[in-house]
């Protein structure tokens, strides 16, 4: 599977959605059938959709179909949970499609009408209109948090003294902000700099340079790591904090960089909701001087309130130390509290039902299949539900208490909110659907591209291509699909940062850019075209903070210098770089990447790490093979190689 079948797929699929819906919305009104009466008894535990209608038409003699065409896998890769006893088919059929807000189109003629189940045109405007909906809306509130923050910000140069004890109790993030120096510091600088407020509250990434800042916006800057310094050394008073021994370096501003949300474009649904009140940050460096960096708290937050009670202590004298285990207490009843507002729930119809006591024994009641099954079995309702097999907020779902003995309608509510559903209960029918549904729908994958590179994993035949292909899905692919998934979660690290960019600015380069890319003259960037040149300006700005000017100088080089370990080496290097002022030496490297695909498929295998393996990597830096300089490219595999020390 290479990059180009990917795209030609998605071109297909989107095709094929459009010219499907047309179809759909010209068949004829469906003819009364029979069959359909047949009541059915059975059970899905999360299986995909086009798996569960071809057994139930094997099972009822009705072919049943789902999707437009065979690669229309947002429909025929949907998880379904069902447990039914003598339901007629007709019902299976209109609660499935509630649920997924899919279409039964009929076909065919009397006696023998086919059905197939499919997103209509209008369906797949509603699930992208709803997951534009959320995310503007999502946006907007953040833009508001970061102007009440930047508003508190701006205060700190306003309060009266007389107003500090009142602020300790009151406001005790502000108490801490107007108290110490870095918190007028940091107000100084958001003001002296109109471009960092901008990006603060739009939350975009910005660099900026000691030549792109005012003399205020200088005076600002070197006032903020100055009462970085000061504050570091109240926090660490035994001087472990890291610093250096050039005091008057700041003076020159030659080095002074500013970055505004390093690392914050881009954040999975599923982060600790404590990290959610820092909503920016600002980071100043210059050399000879400690990097500072402040984040922007939304003081109003939960998580936000316990840090600003900590600061505040911290300003009055506090060694921070003796916070520790008031500070983590304190977050982890934060945590719960904001896991259980993201989790809402919808009430229940006033049925007597609900009221009789019920206990359920699921096996794995962290498994939402179980917990149905049980519910099925105990309260003989029946049951049909969508289903996701990664639940973004399950690295914290300990915190969302699930109540499985006790009244009906307890229960029920129980399970809506500690697995995020939409709950609708009529008679002995229970329907649940996803609140997220059309954010989670848009994170899945095929499955049959998730089981091809977990096979390829297993038969160690994963190669770099392939890992190209994985590198270019959608940061939300890879966060909710990938890097859930047990076999693929070392992803999560080999496609950190510099790492998942490079990799798609290669999957960008055409054949013949591909060849000069490995040629011992290498790629200059100069050949990048218009739509591949911003793949290399991003992945130059996550290392460095400002792009030189001089770029069309780069070249790119990829070697492979070692092919029997798979070893893949690139390396960017600036033909016009001038000598070191003290050596006179060229330094002509800009920054290096290597991919070692045996490693990649041993550590996703959980077997990397081998004490063996590690013991010998120990010896090699204990010989004359490593002195103090840096190991170059495949160094250390030639002297596995060569010593006979490679552990298979």
């Amino acid at each position: 599977m290479k990059l180009l079948h990917l795209i030609l797929l998605a071109l297909v699929i989107m095709l094929a959605g459009i010219a499907g819906a047309e179809d759909i919305q010209a068949t004829d009104e469906t003819k009364p059938d029979s069959r359909l009466d047949q009541k059915i008894t059975y059970e899905a535990k999360g299986e995909l959709l086009h798996r569960v209608l071809d057994e139930l038409s094997a099972k009822t003699n009705v072919t049943m179909t789902c999707g437009n065409n065979e690669k229309d896998w947002q429909v025929r890769d949907r998880k379904v949970i069902i447990f039914v006893k003598d339901m007629p088919l007709s019902d299976i059929q209109k609660h499935l499609a509630d649920v997924l807000h899919f279409t039964w189109t009929q076909s065919g003629k009397e006696g023998e009408y086919t059905y197939k189940l499919s997103a209509d045109l209008k369906a797949r405007k509603e699930e992208e209109l709803l997951r534009v909906k959320a995310k503007e809306a999502e946006k907007q509130k953040l833009i508001a948090r970061r102007q009440a923050a930047l508003a508190d910000l701006d205060s700190v140069l306003k309060i009266d003294p007389s107003d500090m004890e009142k602020l300790r109790t009151e406001d005790p993030l502000m108490y801490f902000l107007a108290k110490k120096p870095i918190g007028k510091a940091m107000a100084k600088l958001v003001n002296a700099v109109p471009e960092m407020r901008a990006a603060l509250i739009e939350g975009q990434e910005l660099k900026l340079n000691a030549h792109q800042l005012s003399p205020a916006g200088r005076a600002a800057a070197k006032e903020f790591i100055e009462s970085y310094v000061e504050f570091s050394a109240a926090m660490d008073p035994s001087g472990t904090y890291d610093t250096y021994d050039e005091p008057g370096a700041i003076d020159s501003f030659d080095e002074i960089n500013i970055t505004i949300n390093e690392d914050m474009m881009y954040e999975p649904d599923y982060v600790d909701p404590t990290e959610e009140c820092f909503v920016g940050t600002v980071e100043v460096y210059c050399e000879g001087y400690p990097f500072a960096m402040m984040p922007l708290i939304d003081a109003k937050h939960p998580a936000g309130k316990v840090i600003g009670r900590a600061l505040a202590l911290v300003a009055d004298g506090v060694p921070p130390d003796l916070l520790e285990n008031q500070v983590e207490m304190e977050l982890q009843a934060a945590l719960k509290q904001l896991v259980s507002e993201m989790m809402p729930i919808d009430p229940l119809p006033e049925d007597p039902t609900l009221e009789k006591t019920i206990k359920l024994e699921p096996e794995d009641p962290d498994e939402l299949c179980n917990v149905l099954g049980e519910l099925h079995k105990k309260g003989e309702y029946q049951i049909v539900s969508d289903y996701f097999r990664y639940y973004p907020e399950y690295l914290y779902i300990e915190q969302v208490s699930l109540t499985l003995q006790g009244k009906l309608r307890d229960v029920l509510q129980s399970i809506q909110k500690r697995f995020e559903k939409k709950i609708k209960v009529t008679d002995k029918l229970v329907l649940l659907e996803d609140r997220k549904w059309f954010e989670k729908r848009a994170c899945e994958i095929p499955e049959e591209w998730l089981q091809d590179w977990q096979t390829m994993i297993e038969e160690r035949t994963l190669s770099f291509e392939d890992l190209v292909d994985i590198a270019c899905l959608t940061d939300e692919q890879l966060e909710y699909s990938i890097y859930n998934d047990s076999m693929l979660s070392p992803f999560s690290w080999i496609l950190d940062g510099d790492s998942l960019h490079l990799l798609r600015l290669y999957a960008v380069l055409n054949s013949s850019q591909k060849r000069a890319l490995k040629s011992k003259d290498g790629l200059h960037i100069a050949r990048l075209g218009s739509k591949q040149k911003p793949y290399f300006d991003y992945l130059l700005s996550q290392g460095y903070r400002e792009a030189p000017s001089h770029q069309p100088y780069y070249v790119l080089y990829m070697e492979n210098p070692d092919p029997g370990f798979e070893y893949y080496y690139f390396v960017l290097i600036d033909l016009n770089a001038p000598p070191d002022p003290d050596t006179g030496e060229v330094y002509q490297e800009v920054d290096s990447w290597s991919f070692s695909m045996k490693g990649i498929l041993e550590d996703c295998l959980g077997d990397y790490y081998e004490e063996e393996y590690d013991e010998v990597y120990d010896d090699y830096y204990e010989e004359e093979y490593y002195e103090e300089e840096p190991v170059s490219p495949g160094e250390y595999d030639d002297y596995l190689n060569e010593e006979g020390n490679y552990i298979e």
